[in-house]
């Protein structure tokens, strides 16, 4: 018999602090003030102790079997790796996924999944934590019998059943479902139209099929799961075939459905930390919000449980106890494993002894069944010195034990300062709203709009201070502007604040200092502010640190709108204007991931998508037709002389994910196949140029093309490349990935022409609005046979086109490219 002293100990609804859990033959006896006599004390000190967790979707086996495309691992040397890997997170509890599939997409197929089953029936007894088998059956196969023979054995917990058809379940459309696929086939669309063909010619047997299957988890001991329910109707079916789980609905209207049908609704850790699903569907931290989260699953990162609880905590969208439970007895509970997933007497002892290191949780002990499998059962050793402090009171040791961050003020030495990460956005406001006369920060459609301004301008700085738990406690806002009114160049701290509990303590002395060093970088002469005028501390704050006064004056606000009346062209640039604006507040979160080193990334296309979406939200008030690059028309297709607009919101995706400028929004507005007018931001540096009734500027400058100097072409150089820059004297030439501005930099004289005669990689989207930014700047557009593009409302019609400063250069272009071959013209 063995009793656990921790710091905090999570149980159903609340954390206990300093208390005793006392473990006898593999359960938990007891948790209470004092262990019972005879017991083994094991004082665990200032660490966390949670119930083992336990998760019902583990789908990362083969991926570790399948190192690289000519490696491929022995199965329990795989299942070895991932059994400590899961030790190594607290989980006591995983279900391997098996996924069967008919069609092997990467290397999962019926076979894999067979091999998967297999290996965890072997060696079972012999791994750290408690592993099932998780059967997943794609319900476009048809080899049932592998499974009907699986799903008696004791090993398999959980079946569910899966759609990855175009239109099902998470891929609502044949172009989403592509995007997906393209990766795993390496662009071969033949490969891609032939898995289509397969899985629609066997979709009139799915229904049997997903029947079957329900009635084999049924006849078993394992728990019945649907995966990606997109509809109310999916879920009323899965329902009535018994299922107990819904994995990942796709919708909101899918998770409030499930849980009032009673079924228990689980998603993605990597959802819950990101804020966001990589498909673009229902985001888990909105589900819990609404109540309709019981569970998540570690999907296909293992280390995602863990994390996602303590961040959930961390970020206060829940409470610690609560997001505990979301990775221990919310899974055990919805999968019927009632002997685990809490402490409490009577219940197996899996448990985990976790040590906050700079706000990251790091298990240091772990036990299954009260077997320790993990550290030792002796006192931690902390994971780095501490340094020694002079003797204290036992209360006063206690309350330094405490691991509940709020309650402990940070001491100045403690503090690290850090740059804002997008991640950071929701505390930073908080402490936006810490300061007087910005109570409604977290309200304002804005406030995270800044935030992402201040993250990406290479003028800008935003730094937070974080305690020794790595939470976030204070930030400062620093902006480096010309001040003409005085000589200088300023360095504008637009916002500083403390929270409460760390004021005092030296946190925003800190962060004065790094606003101060940031400033001398940014090549600024003075530091600059502006404080309400009846807050006498934060005055005296400023000035015992060589602030002082400047003249009085008064700050005046007044918004900035469309006229009244304002005829559609003006409108529709206000549109575009906030549209590139809104698009940028998204972009910081790419700059969190590692981007794939080469060829296609999935996660590009949802950066698309997910711009589009916020794009499309500034235009449709218009309530004009829109032609985008990523979805096609949206709403009726616009008849001949009707006016549209064509949207690129992300032109150079590729550039962006890698954070290598240039990369823009593109938005035109035509009319009888000609644009009346033209908006194209350049997202990476902010420029913006635009064309309307009042002629044509560039970040308010007037425009003027220039002939000579850099010739500007798409992805890769045409053959005669020398005729070209013999014909206009080009002095260098240039290949940017972003044809919008490529087309704008011939407009204001950056670059002499543009070429693309040969590849033709121009659509409506990249010319409609650059093309109204040249015309209106006097500059020329010209296609293959000499005339001006007419501009159609089809998203996938291609164009060769030239562009110069005259119309005899860029005739002469023409002149000097060769013809473009047949096969250029059907790339």
């Amino acid at each position: 018999m063995i009793a656990l002293r921790a710091a905090r100990i999570a149980t159903p609804g609340e954390d206990l602090q300093e208390r005793w859990v006392v473990v006898r033959d593999g359960l938990i006896a007891t948790v209470g003030e004092e262990p019972p006599p005879g017991a083994h004390r094991i004082d665990l000190g200032k660490v966390d102790l949670i119930p083992g967790i336990v998760d019902l979707h583990s789908d990362c086996l083969d991926d570790r079997v399948q190192l690289r495309p000519t490696n491929r691992q022995p199965i329990e040397a795989a299942l070895l790796a991932l059994d400590a890997e899961a030790a190594a997170h607290a989980i006591t509890t995983q279900f391997v996924c098996a996924s069967f599939e008919d069609d092997p997409v990467g290397h999962r197929s019926t076979e894999s999944a067979a091999e998967i089953v297999r290996a965890v029936v072997d060696w079972r007894e012999h791994l750290r934590v408690d592993t099932r088998v998780h059967l997943r059956y794609e319900l476009t196969s048809e080899r049932l019998e592998l499974v009907r023979e699986l799903a008696a054995l004791d090993t398999v917990g959980l079946i569910s059943y899966m759609d990855h058809s175009p239109g099902q379940g998470q891929f609502t459309s044949e172009r989403a479902w592509r995007a997906w696929y393209a990766r795993r086939f390496e662009g071969d669309e033949a490969a891609l139209d032939d898995l289509i063909a397969r899985r629609r010619a066997r979709q009139g047997g799915v229904e049997a099929r997903r029947a079957e299957l329900a009635e084999l988890a049924l006849g078993s001991a394992a728990t019945l799961a649907s995966h990606d329910d997109d509809t109310v109707a999916d879920v009323e079916r899965s329902a009535e075939l018994g299922s107990s789980i819904a994995e990942f609905p796709v919708s909101a209207l899918a998770a409030a459905a499930a849980s009032a049908a009673g079924l228990g609704v689980v998603m993605g850790a990597p959802n819950a930390q990101r804020g966001r699903s990589h498909m673009d569907g229902l985001s888990a931290r909105r589900a819990l919000s609404a109540g309709h989260l019981d569970a998540l699953a570690s999907d296909y990162h293992p280390g995602s449980l863990i994390a996602a609880a303590y961040q959930l905590a961390a970020e206060d969208v829940c409470e610690w106890a609560d997001a505990v439970a979301l990775v221990s007895c919310g899974p055990a509970r919805i999968a019927g494993l009632s002997d685990r997933g809490r402490i409490a007497p009577g219940q197996r002892a899996d448990l985990a002894a976790v040590e906050l290191v700079r706000g990251r949780p790091i298990v240091r002990q772990l036990w299954v069944g009260g077997r320790s499998v993990l550290g030792r059962d002796g006192a931690l050793t902390p994971a780095e010195p501490r340094p020694s402090a002079p003797a204290a009171s036992a209360a006063s040791a206690a309350a330094q034990a405490t691991p509940d961050s709020r309650s402990r003020q940070p001491q100045g030495g403690d503090t690290c300062i850090r740059p804002a990460r997008w991640a950071d956005r929701r505390t930073i406001t908080e402490l936006i709203e810490e300061m007087e006369g910005h109570a409604d920060a977290a309200h304002r459609d804005g406030t995270h709009t800044a935030i992402a301004a201040s993250l990406e301008l290479p003028t800008a700085r935003l730094l937070v201070a974080e305690d020794d738990r790595g939470v976030v406690v204070g930030y400062v806002e620093l902006q480096s502007r010309p001040g003409t009114l005085h000589g200088s160049r300023e360095a504008w701290i637009a916002g500083l604040s403390v929270l409460p509990r760390a004021r005092r303590a030296g946190v925003g002395g800190r962060l004065l200092e790094a606003a101060r060093r940031e400033a001398t970088m940014l090549g600024c002469d003075e530091l600059v502010l502006e404080s309400s005028v009846g807050r006498w501390e934060a005055h005296r704050f400023y000035r015992e640190r060589g602030f002082r006064d400047a003249s009085p004056a008064a700050r005046l606000r007044a918004p900035v709108t469309a006229p009244a009346g304002a005829a559609l062209q003006e409108r529709f640039l206000l549109a575009a204007a906030q549209a590139a604006t809104a698009v940028a507040a998204v972009l910081p979160s790419r700059a969190e991931r590692m981007p794939a080193a080469g060829g296609f990334d999935t996660e590009d296309k949802f950066v698309d998508l997910r711009a589009e979406q916020i794009a499309l939200a500034c235009f449709e008030p218009l309530d004009v037709p829109i032609i985008s690059e990523e979805s096609g028309v949206i709403g009726a297709r616009p008849l001949r002389g009707e006016t549209w607009i064509s949207l690129d919101p992300l032109d150079g995706t590729r550039n962006c994910m890698h954070g290598l400028a240039p990369f823009a929004l593109s938005a035109g507005l035509v009319c009888d196949e000609q644009p009346v007018a033209g908006f194209v931001c350049d997202l990476s540096s902010g420029r913006r140029w635009w064309a309307g009734p009042d002629g044509a500027r560039v970040d308010g400058r007037q425009l003027r093309p220039r002939s000579g100097g850099m010739l500007t072409l798409p992805s890769s150089p045409p053959n005669d490349l020398p005729a070209l820059r013999s014909c206009g004297g080009f002095e260098r030439v240039r290949l940017l990935g972003s044809t919008a501005i490529d087309l704008c930099h011939v407009a204001d004289g950056t670059c002499g022409a543009f070429c693309d005669l040969t590849r033709a990689v121009a659509r409506v989207h990249d010319l409609a609005g650059a093309m109204a930014v040249l015309r209106a700047a006097g500059a020329t557009v010209l296609t293959e046979d000499g005339q001006m593009p007419l501009l159609v409302a089809d998203p996938d019609v291609r164009f060769h086109v030239v562009a110069a400063a005259t119309e005899h250069e860029a005739r002469a272009l023409l002149e000097n490219a060769a013809a473009p071959t047949e096969a250029a013209r059907m790339s």
